[in-house]
C-alpha cells in the first residue's frame, strides 16, 4: 500500500471548512483506498503546470468534499480540498 498524506493547502482547506470529526474519519478513510487503487476516481483533464509531466491530478468526492490528489509508485498526497 501507498503511504498517503495532505499538503498543508489541504489541511488549511479542511480547517476553513470546519470539518468535523466524524467527516474527517470518513475523508481520511477514502483517502486511505485510494492510496491501495489510486485513480479509480476521474482524471482532471486539465493539469496544472507545478505537475511533472508523470503525475496526473484527480478528483474524488466524498461527502460535501471534493478532494483533489496525485499520486506516484511511492505516495498518494492530497493537494487540495474543495466544496
Amino acid at each position: 500500500m501507498r503511504d498517503y498524506f495532505y499538503s498543508p493547502e489541504a489541511s488549511e482547506n479542511l480547517a476553513t471548512f470546519e470539518t468535523t470529526d466524524d467527516e474527517f474519519t470518513i475523508i481520511d478513510r477514502r483517502v486511505a483506498e485510494l492510496a491501495e487503487m489510486p485513480g479509480a476516481d476521474f482524471e482532471i483533464p486539465f493539469q496544472d503546470p507545478m505537475l511533472k509531466p508523470s503525475e496526473k491530478l484527480y478528483r474524488c468526492d466524498v461527502g460535501r468534499f471534493k478532494l483533489n490528489y496525485i499520486f506516484n509508485k511511492k505516495d498518494l498526497e492530497v493537494v487540495s480540498v474543495m466544496l
